[in-house]
């Protein structure tokens, strides 16, 4: 069977955000030292929660939020987003400019993007 030219994939780049750092060679390093990225955590109290381990994202580099406009107000998950997407167009060779007015997407996985700062707003 073949598949029509209309509904083929490229991937051109990839970025990643995760436990092990911002980028993807932290996470290539992380997943080939057999170690976890699951650890105690910081972002908010765990007092009263049967646990306090998770694979927490670390503070971002150095000058990564005077890249994006508005960063303060974002969640996570925008930020995350964010700085992926745009680690993916630098290891694509793509200028954002170029997709203008082309169709592109982004992959995002996530279980709970959002949840602290609509918890936060809502307390």
């Amino acid at each position: 069977m073949t598949t029509p030219a209309s509904a083929r994939v490229v991937i051109t780049g990839i970025g990643v955000v995760s436990a092990w750092g911002w980028g993807v060679e932290p996470f290539r390093r992380g997943l080939r030292s057999g170690r976890t990225a699951i650890g105690p955590f910081g972002r908010f109290d765990a007092t009263g929660y049967r646990t306090a381990l998770a694979a927490e994202v670390p503070a971002p580099p150095p000058g990564l939020p005077a890249r994006f406009p508005g960063w303060a107000r974002l969640t996570w998950s925008e930020r995350f987003a964010l700085a992926a997407a745009e680690e993916a167009l630098a290891r694509a060779a793509i200028d954002r400019a170029a997709l203008a007015g082309r169709e592109t997407g982004v992959y995002f996985g996530s279980s709970t993007g959002g949840m602290l700062e609509g918890e936060e707003w809502y307390a």
